[in-house]
């Protein structure tokens, strides 16, 4: 039953995360040595006892468990961040939207302006063959060079309208 099992493992469902389970099964030597450089966790010596390879069957399945729930978190991690970053990112564009409308409601050529300038920059950055996320950031980025603008349009019409 036991060699019938060996057997069989190399067919069994779980692919790639048996091998552990089929090194050598040599406890001293070359072969032992040669199992553990190449990731194998556990190894069986002859004759072998079933209620041992029972216990090592389910200890490292247990252990693949582990991997694998670790494997999906690590991924459903991975997509959490990805979604949180680009909910960012869309805010930090929002914002920026809103800031360039404000600018252009206050004073149509500076809105203009900040228009232009965001296209300029992201043309002279592909020209310059900079990579692409650099030019959509700075495409993005350009406009804040003269938001300072608004606070002193906004301070003038005030003052204009006392």
């Amino acid at each position: 039953m036991v060699k019938a099992f060996l057997l069989d493992l190399n067919q069994c469902p779980f692919g790639e995360d048996t091998d552990h389970l089929t090194g050598n099964l040599r406890r001293r030597g070359a072969g032992f040595a040669a199992g553990i450089a190449i990731g194998a966790d556990d190894f069986l010596t002859k004759p072998i006892d079933q209620e041992e390879l029972a216990l090592r069957l389910r200890n490292n399945l247990r252990s693949k468990e582990f991997h694998d729930f670790l494997a999906e978190h690590k991924q459903l991690l991975e997509e959490q961040v990805a979604e949180r970053t680009r909910v960012l990112r869309e805010g930090y564009i929002d914002t920026i939207h809103r800031l360039v409308l404000a600018s252009e409601f206050k004073d149509e050529y500076t809105g203009a302006h900040i228009n232009r300038i965001s296209h300029y920059t992201r043309e002279i950055a592909e020209t310059c063959d900079l990579d692409s996320e650099f030019a959509e950031h700075i495409f993005y980025a350009s406009p804040m060079h003269d938001i300072g603008k608004l606070r002193y349009l906004i301070r003038f019409n005030r003052n204009r309208v006392r």
